[in-house]
Protein backbone atom coordinates (compact mmCIF):
# COMPACT_ATOMS: atom_id res chain seq x y z
CA UNK A 1 0.00 0.00 0.00
CA UNK A 2 1.30 3.26 -1.13
CA UNK A 3 2.02 6.17 1.58
CA UNK A 4 -0.10 8.99 1.35
CA UNK A 5 0.95 12.61 2.38
CA UNK A 6 -1.07 15.03 4.71
CA UNK A 7 -1.47 18.02 5.40
CA UNK A 8 -2.72 20.78 7.44
CA UNK A 9 -3.54 24.41 7.19
CA UNK A 10 -5.76 27.29 6.47
CA UNK A 11 -8.06 27.70 3.53
CA UNK A 12 -6.28 31.04 2.08
CA UNK A 13 -2.91 29.14 2.74
CA UNK A 14 -4.25 26.14 0.64
CA UNK A 15 -5.18 28.64 -1.95
CA UNK A 16 -1.25 30.52 -1.90
CA UNK A 17 0.16 27.05 -2.59
CA UNK A 18 -1.99 25.93 -5.42
CA UNK A 19 -1.91 29.17 -7.04
CA UNK A 20 1.90 29.00 -6.50
CA UNK A 21 2.24 25.36 -7.86
CA UNK A 22 3.03 23.85 -4.60
CA UNK A 23 0.69 21.21 -4.08
CA UNK A 24 2.44 17.79 -4.12
CA UNK A 25 -0.21 15.47 -6.35
CA UNK A 26 -1.38 12.58 -4.49
CA UNK A 27 -1.33 14.22 -0.82
CA UNK A 28 -4.77 15.16 0.91
CA UNK A 29 -4.67 18.72 2.37
CA UNK A 30 -7.22 19.53 5.47
CA UNK A 31 -8.39 22.60 5.93
CA UNK A 32 -9.27 23.07 9.54
CA UNK A 33 -11.65 26.80 8.74
CA UNK A 34 -13.83 24.92 6.14
CA UNK A 35 -13.31 21.13 7.84
CA UNK A 36 -13.01 19.90 3.89
CA UNK A 37 -10.14 17.42 2.86
CA UNK A 38 -8.51 18.08 -0.83
CA UNK A 39 -6.55 15.76 -2.97
CA UNK A 40 -4.20 17.53 -5.20
CA UNK A 41 -4.52 16.31 -8.43
CA UNK A 42 -1.47 18.33 -10.00
CA UNK A 43 0.86 21.17 -8.63
CA UNK A 44 -2.00 23.90 -8.52
CA UNK A 45 -5.41 21.25 -9.33
CA UNK A 46 -6.98 19.64 -6.35
CA UNK A 47 -10.33 18.19 -5.76
CA UNK A 48 -12.41 17.97 -2.24
CA UNK A 49 -11.74 14.50 -1.58
CA UNK A 50 -14.52 12.74 0.40
CA UNK A 51 -17.83 13.70 0.67
CA UNK A 52 -18.19 17.51 -0.49
CA UNK A 53 -19.61 19.03 2.66
CA UNK A 54 -18.96 22.47 4.39
CA UNK A 55 -19.87 24.36 7.70
CA UNK A 56 -20.01 27.63 6.62
CA UNK A 57 -20.85 30.84 8.67
CA UNK A 58 -22.40 32.40 5.17
CA UNK A 59 -23.33 30.88 2.15
CA UNK A 60 -20.93 32.00 -0.42
CA UNK A 61 -21.92 34.24 -3.07
CA UNK A 62 -19.31 33.80 -5.17
CA UNK A 63 -17.05 30.32 -5.76
CA UNK A 64 -19.47 28.22 -4.52
CA UNK A 65 -18.32 24.55 -5.22
CA UNK A 66 -21.21 22.24 -7.55
CA UNK A 67 -22.36 19.57 -5.59
CA UNK A 68 -20.74 20.73 -1.80
CA UNK A 69 -23.04 20.29 0.75
CA UNK A 70 -22.68 24.09 2.83
CA UNK A 71 -24.28 23.83 6.00
CA UNK A 72 -24.65 26.71 7.85
CA UNK A 73 -23.16 26.59 11.63
CA UNK A 74 -25.68 29.05 13.11
CA UNK A 75 -29.12 27.21 12.32
CA UNK A 76 -27.76 24.12 10.59
CA UNK A 77 -29.83 25.04 7.62
CA UNK A 78 -27.90 22.90 4.78
CA UNK A 79 -28.00 24.18 0.71
CA UNK A 80 -26.24 22.68 -2.12
CA UNK A 81 -24.89 24.65 -5.14
CA UNK A 82 -26.38 23.42 -8.47
CA UNK A 83 -24.39 25.50 -10.59
CA UNK A 84 -26.88 28.25 -10.96
CA UNK A 85 -28.52 28.50 -7.99
CA UNK A 86 -28.92 27.06 -4.52
CA UNK A 87 -30.76 24.48 -3.29
CA UNK A 88 -32.35 24.28 0.46
CA UNK A 89 -31.34 20.57 1.67
CA UNK A 90 -32.40 21.03 5.44
CA UNK A 91 -34.49 24.10 6.46
CA UNK A 92 -33.05 26.51 9.58
CA UNK A 93 -33.12 25.51 12.94
CA UNK A 94 -34.86 28.59 15.11
CA UNK A 95 -34.83 28.37 19.05
CA UNK A 96 -37.95 31.02 19.62
CA UNK A 97 -41.73 31.18 17.99
CA UNK A 98 -43.37 34.71 17.08
CA UNK A 99 -45.32 36.33 14.93
CA UNK A 100 -42.43 36.75 12.61
CA UNK A 101 -42.02 33.06 12.30
CA UNK A 102 -42.09 31.59 8.76
CA UNK A 103 -42.54 28.08 7.33
CA UNK A 104 -39.14 28.27 5.96
CA UNK A 105 -38.15 27.67 9.68
CA UNK A 106 -37.58 24.51 11.83
CA UNK A 107 -38.67 25.25 15.49
CA UNK A 108 -36.74 22.93 18.04
CA UNK A 109 -38.70 21.69 20.53
CA UNK A 110 -38.16 23.99 23.21
CA UNK A 111 -39.40 26.60 21.24
CA UNK A 112 -42.33 24.58 21.08
CA UNK A 113 -42.85 24.09 24.52
CA UNK A 114 -42.22 27.91 25.29
CA UNK A 115 -45.08 29.00 22.83
CA UNK A 116 -47.56 27.03 24.58
CA UNK A 117 -46.76 27.43 27.87
CA UNK A 118 -46.87 31.35 27.36
CA UNK A 119 -50.16 30.93 26.09
CA UNK A 120 -53.06 31.89 28.40
CA UNK A 121 -53.64 29.23 31.01
CA UNK A 122 -57.16 28.22 32.16
CA UNK A 123 -57.53 28.32 35.62
CA UNK A 124 -58.38 30.26 38.52
CA UNK A 125 -55.61 32.59 38.75
CA UNK A 126 -54.32 35.81 37.88
CA UNK A 127 -54.18 35.76 34.44
CA UNK A 128 -55.73 32.89 33.27
CA UNK A 129 -58.60 31.98 31.05
CA UNK A 130 -61.65 30.63 33.84
CA UNK A 131 -63.41 27.63 32.80
CA UNK A 132 -66.66 27.07 33.44
CA UNK A 133 -68.10 23.95 36.27
CA UNK A 134 -69.94 20.98 35.36
CA UNK A 135 -73.47 23.25 35.50
CA UNK A 136 -72.14 25.56 32.92
CA UNK A 137 -71.29 28.45 35.26
CA UNK A 138 -68.20 30.65 36.22
CA UNK A 139 -66.88 28.61 39.82
CA UNK A 140 -67.84 30.48 43.04
CA UNK A 141 -63.80 31.36 43.07
CA UNK A 142 -64.03 33.91 40.23
CA UNK A 143 -66.92 35.91 40.95
CA UNK A 144 -66.69 39.15 43.03
CA UNK A 145 -67.93 39.28 46.47
CA UNK A 146 -71.49 40.38 46.53
CA UNK A 147 -72.00 40.53 43.00
CA UNK A 148 -75.45 38.30 42.83
CA UNK A 149 -77.91 38.24 45.15
CA UNK A 150 -80.67 35.42 45.60
CA UNK A 151 -83.42 34.77 48.23
CA UNK A 152 -81.62 31.37 50.32
CA UNK A 153 -85.27 30.70 51.98
CA UNK A 154 -86.81 30.97 55.36
CA UNK A 155 -86.50 28.99 58.48
CA UNK A 156 -87.83 28.92 61.95
CA UNK A 157 -84.64 29.59 63.88
CA UNK A 158 -81.29 31.93 63.40
CA UNK A 159 -79.53 28.93 63.87
CA UNK A 160 -81.54 26.81 61.04
CA UNK A 161 -79.67 29.61 58.47
CA UNK A 162 -76.68 27.50 58.74
CA UNK A 163 -79.03 24.89 57.03
CA UNK A 164 -79.67 26.58 53.88
CA UNK A 165 -76.47 24.81 51.96
CA UNK A 166 -77.22 26.35 48.39
CA UNK A 167 -76.67 29.97 50.06
CA UNK A 168 -73.13 31.94 49.06
CA UNK A 169 -72.03 35.07 49.86
CA UNK A 170 -74.69 38.02 49.44
CA UNK A 171 -77.05 36.15 49.49
CA UNK A 172 -80.41 36.53 52.14
CA UNK A 173 -82.84 34.78 53.95
CA UNK A 174 -85.85 35.29 56.14
CA UNK A 175 -86.34 34.06 60.39
CA UNK A 176 -89.80 33.69 60.85
CA UNK A 177 -90.52 31.79 64.51
CA UNK A 178 -87.84 32.83 66.58
CA UNK A 179 -88.77 35.74 68.77
CA UNK A 180 -86.47 38.25 68.70
CA UNK A 181 -84.29 36.67 66.31
CA UNK A 182 -87.06 37.19 63.44
CA UNK A 183 -85.76 39.48 60.24
CA UNK A 184 -84.05 39.37 57.50
CA UNK A 185 -80.42 38.44 57.34
CA UNK A 186 -77.54 38.74 54.45
CA UNK A 187 -74.77 35.67 54.45
CA UNK A 188 -71.08 37.73 54.96
CA UNK A 189 -69.12 34.35 54.64
CA UNK A 190 -69.99 30.29 54.92
CA UNK A 191 -73.89 29.59 55.14
CA UNK A 192 -72.39 26.97 57.90
CA UNK A 193 -71.10 29.78 60.67
CA UNK A 194 -74.46 31.44 62.27
CA UNK A 195 -72.44 34.35 62.99
CA UNK A 196 -71.24 35.08 59.26
CA UNK A 197 -75.40 35.99 58.64
CA UNK A 198 -75.92 39.59 59.69
CA UNK A 199 -79.55 40.29 60.32
CA UNK A 200 -80.01 43.34 58.29
CA UNK A 201 -83.79 44.40 59.27
CA UNK A 202 -85.96 43.35 62.12
CA UNK A 203 -89.25 41.07 61.69
CA UNK A 204 -92.08 43.49 60.62
CA UNK A 205 -95.58 42.93 61.84
CA UNK A 206 -98.38 42.40 59.46
CA UNK A 207 -100.64 45.32 59.25
CA UNK A 208 -104.74 44.42 60.77
CA UNK A 209 -107.25 45.70 58.06
CA UNK A 210 -110.68 46.22 59.12
CA UNK A 211 -113.06 45.51 56.16
CA UNK A 212 -115.74 47.20 58.32
CA UNK A 213 -116.12 51.21 59.47
CA UNK A 214 -116.24 51.74 63.19
CA UNK A 215 -116.81 54.93 65.63
CA UNK A 216 -113.38 54.30 67.26
CA UNK A 217 -112.17 51.95 65.10
CA UNK A 218 -107.57 52.42 64.62
CA UNK A 219 -106.64 49.91 61.64
CA UNK A 220 -107.50 50.80 58.01
CA UNK A 221 -110.08 49.31 56.35
CA UNK A 222 -110.76 47.83 52.93
CA UNK A 223 -112.39 49.53 50.07
CA UNK A 224 -115.72 47.66 50.50
CA UNK A 225 -115.93 49.03 54.02
CA UNK A 226 -115.89 52.21 52.66
CA UNK A 227 -117.95 51.60 49.95
CA UNK A 228 -120.77 49.88 52.01
CA UNK A 229 -120.84 53.11 54.43
CA UNK A 230 -121.35 55.37 51.92
CA UNK A 231 -123.91 53.30 50.23
CA UNK A 232 -125.87 53.08 53.36
CA UNK A 233 -126.54 56.76 53.35
CA UNK A 234 -129.07 58.67 51.70
CA UNK A 235 -128.79 59.98 48.58
CA UNK A 236 -129.61 63.76 47.61
CA UNK A 237 -132.76 62.91 45.92
CA UNK A 238 -134.16 61.52 48.95
CA UNK A 239 -133.29 64.24 51.40
CA UNK A 240 -134.95 67.13 48.70
CA UNK A 241 -138.14 64.72 48.89
CA UNK A 242 -138.43 64.82 52.34
CA UNK A 243 -137.45 68.67 52.79
CA UNK A 244 -140.18 69.43 50.40
CA UNK A 245 -143.16 67.21 50.84
CA UNK A 246 -146.50 67.36 53.07
CA UNK A 247 -147.79 70.24 55.21
CA UNK A 248 -146.04 73.35 56.31
CA UNK A 249 -146.69 72.50 60.04
CA UNK A 250 -146.30 68.63 59.04
CA UNK A 251 -142.79 67.59 60.57
CA UNK A 252 -142.87 64.18 60.10
CA UNK A 253 -139.33 63.24 58.85
CA UNK A 254 -138.55 66.84 59.09
CA UNK A 255 -135.91 68.60 61.56
CA UNK A 256 -136.91 69.69 64.51
CA UNK A 257 -135.93 73.11 65.88
CA UNK A 258 -135.38 73.02 69.78
CA UNK A 259 -136.34 75.83 71.48
CA UNK A 260 -133.76 77.75 73.23
CA UNK A 261 -136.10 79.85 74.94
CA UNK A 262 -137.51 83.28 73.99
CA UNK A 263 -136.55 87.04 74.64
CA UNK A 264 -138.37 89.74 76.23
CA UNK A 265 -139.36 93.19 74.69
Amino acid sequence: MAAVRFFTGTQSQFDVKKAGGNLIAGALYYISDSRTIYRATGTNTAEVYGAPFKVVEEFPEQNQEQGTLYVKAATYEARTWSGSTWATIALPVTTALSNASTDSQVPTAKAVYDAIDALPKTGTSEGNVPVLDSGGKLVNSVMPALSITEYAGTVSTKNALTTLTTAEKGDYAIVNGDGANDGCYILNGTYSTVTDWIRISAAVNPVTVDNAITENGANPVTGGAIYNALAAKADAATLATVATTGDYNDLTNKMEWESVGESGD
